[in-house]
């Protein structure tokens, strides 16, 4: 969930500095907190988290109406896009690793990474 507020966050901010309408806004807000995730669940063969929960939708559609109006309301550097970012970056990488142990079998991963058959005798 943080990762999707992160990541929409981050689209916010990078939208409002080319000057976006709301809805151009949220637009390219939804796509990039869901699309991150969305990308990792098709590279894991899951089902896509924002279909299964639509929760996370409707927090990827909240966080960006509220950011838009936070950002229009006071004056925000360009740089501060930085941190959300690269705090949607780190959130999705994390969630990535943490649910690939879930999806891979020992047997998957001894296909990327076969371990010796049999091994040398030392004389």
């Amino acid at each position: 969930m943080v990762a999707v507020v992160v990541s929409s966050a981050s689209a916010v901010l990078k939208a409002g500095f080319k000057q976006y309408d709301l809805l151009g806004v949220i637009i390219i807000a939804v796509a990039t907190g869901l699309g991150d995730g969305s990308l990792r669940d098709m590279l894991l063969d899951q089902y896509l988290f924002w279909v299964k929960n639509q929760m996370f939708f409707i927090v990827s559609l909240a966080s960006a109406f509220v950011i838009f109006l936070t950002a229009r309301a006071f004056v925000i550097s360009p740089k501060f896009f930085l941190i959300p970012d690269t705090a949607g970056l780190a959130t999705f990488g994390i969630a990535g690793t943490l649910l690939s142990p879930m999806v891979f079998t020992s047997a998957d991963l001894n296909i990327i990474h076969p371990a010796p058959a049999t091994t040398c005798p030392s004389d």
